[in-house]
C-alpha cells in the first residue's frame, strides 16, 4: 500500500495460490491514497510474490517467498516475426510438464484478474487437465507407472558432519537420532526413534531445532555430568570457598594484632579498638 501510494499508482499483487489463509489479502489490487496523475498511470503495475531456489513442494509445507518479481504482457507476434530460436523454445515448453508462470494461479473467488491476458492461458490448461484424466484413466485399467528408482534418495555420509546426532542404518536403510534414542522418554513421538527414511538434509536440520530433541540432549548432558560438575553446585562450592577465605584473613588478623599487643606490653582492652580501626582503615 505504500509502495502504490508514493508511486500513485496501482499494484496489482500476484501471491501464487498455495495453502495460506491470508492469501485473499495479497493476491489482490492495492489502491494509492491519491489518484493518479493520468490515465497512463491508471493502469496497475503487476509484482509477484516469488521464490528462488530450496522450493518445498511436500504436503503442509509453507511456501515462504524471497523476492519480487515485476510481470508484464506482451502481445502476441505474427509467425513470421517469431525467431527460428523462440519458436524452438515455445515448442519445447509445449512438450514439458511444466506450465508457464501463469499456469501457477487458479481462479479463487474475490480474486482480481491479469488484464490483457487471451484465453490461450485456459486451453493450457484444458489439456493439461486431458492428459491428467487420460493418464488416471490408463492406472484404473491396471498399467502401472514406470518405475521410479532413480528418484530415490540416498543417505549422504557428510551430513554427519553437521549433525553428529545421526545414527544411518544400513541394512535397515533408515537413521535414527542417537540423542533421542538415549532419552526415549524425553524424545516423544519422533521418526527419528523407529527410523525415519527421509533422506533430506532439510529434515535433519528441523529435527536437530526441535523441542523434543533439545529435551533429549539436555536430559543427556544432565545424566553424563556428574553433580559437583552441575553449575548450581559450581556456584555453591565458590561461595562455600570465599566465605573460607574470608575467615582465615580475619584470623589472621587477629592473631596478628594479639601478638603486636603482647609485644609492644600494651593493655589488652585495647585489642577491641585497634581491630575496629583495621577494618575502618580497610573499608576506606
Amino acid at each position: 500500500m505504500a509502495l502504490a501510494s508514493v508511486l500513485r499508482r496501482p499494484i496489482h499483487s500476484l501471491y501464487p495460490n498455495v495453502q495460506f489463509r491470508f492469501r485473499t489479502l495479497l493476491h489482490n489490487v492495492l489502491k494509492p491514497r491519491l489518484s493518479a496523475l493520468n490515465d497512463e498511470m491508471a493502469n496497475p503495475v503487476h509484482i509477484l510474490w516469488s521464490r528462488g531456489g530450496n522450493l518445498d513442494s511436500g504436503p503442509q509445507a509453507w511456501y515462504v517467498p524471497n523476492h519480487f518479481v515485476p510481470v508484464t504482457w506482451l502481445p502476441p507476434q505474427a509467425p513470421e516475426q517469431v525467431p527460428v530460436s523462440t519458436t524452438r523454445r515455445e515448442a519445447n515448453r509445449s512438450g514439458s510438464k511444466q506450465g508457464s508462470i501463469l499456469s501457477f494461479f487458479k481462479s479463487s473467488p474475490g480474486a482480481p484478474e491479469l488484464k490483457g491476458i487471451d484465453n490461450s492461458t485456459d486451453q493450457s490448461r484444458s489439456k493439461t487437465a486431458e492428459k491428467r484424466t487420460a493418464k488416471r484413466a490408463e492406472l484404473d485399467e491396471g498399467k502401472q507407472p514406470p518405475p521410479k528408482s532413480a528418484v530415490k534418495r540416498k543417505f549422504l555420509p557428510h551430513w554427519k558432519e553437521e549433525c553428529p546426532w545421526v545414527v544411518f542404518h544400513e541394512n535397515l536403510n533408515n537413521m535414527t537420532c542417537e540423542i533421542c534414542c538415549s532419552v526415549p522418554e524425553l524424545a516423544g513421538k519422533s521418526d527419528f526413534l523407529t527410523g525415519s527414511c527421509t533422506f533430506k538434509k532439510e529434515t535433519l536440520q528441523k529435527h536437530g531445532v526441535s523441542g523434543p530433541h533439545l529435551r533429549a540432549r539436555d536430559g543427556l548432558l544432565a545424566k553424563q555430568k556428574p553433580l559437583k560438575e552441575a553449575p548450581i553446585a559450581q556456584s555453591l562450592q565458590k561461595g562455600k570457598k570465599a566465605v573460607e577465605e574470608q575467615n582465615r584473613n580475619e584470623m589472621a588478623v587477629k592473631i596478628n594484632t594479639a601478638y603486636f599487643i603482647a609485644k609492644e606490653e600494651l593493655p589488652f582492652s585495647k585489642f577491641g579498638p585497634i581491630l575496629f580501626l583495621q577494618k575502618k582503615n580497610d573499608q576506606s
